[in-house]
């Protein structure tokens, strides 16, 4: 995954929103879960594989946040990644999913497989999740 550079303000936003157990699908090098998760070794994290293979090496109910930080949209299946956050996050759990605006040309790369406005990804995370702000 691409590196995205974030000010230590930014990662502690996002941080303050994790409850712990968490997991971080498609970290990067915005390793800042309890577990860390990317297909590149070369990130250093916590458990490597490819988040278009599914199921998840999770068992059910494991974590109360998932974050899908700029990982999202590189994705093959949005629906089937939903899906697994489904069974790995538990019942009073919170998802959190941060992708790019496709409005911001910067962020149109090649390996972004989705583009997501905001009511698209709201209508696609309401489909998994209620309370979706």
């Amino acid at each position: 995954m691409k590196k995205h550079v974030h000010s230590k303000k930014y990662e502690n936003f996002i941080k303050g929103l994790l409850l712990s157990p968490s997991v971080n699908l498609g970290c990067g090098s915005f390793k800042i879960a309890d577990v860390n998760i990317d297909v590149e070794g070369t990130v250093s994290p916590d458990i490597i594989w490819d988040l278009n293979k599914f199921p998840y090496p999770f068992r059910e109910k494991v974590y109360k946040s998932v974050l899908l930080h700029h990982s999202l949209e590189h994705l093959e299946n949005p629906y089937k990644v939903l899906s697994e956050c489904v069974r790995i996050l538990q019942d009073d759990g919170r998802i959190i999913i941060v992708v790019p605006s496709p409005q911001n040309p910067r962020y149109r790369m090649e390996n972004h497989k989705q583009f997501f406005t905001r009511n698209s990804l709201k209508n696609l995370v309401s489909k998994y999740f209620s309370n979706v702000p």
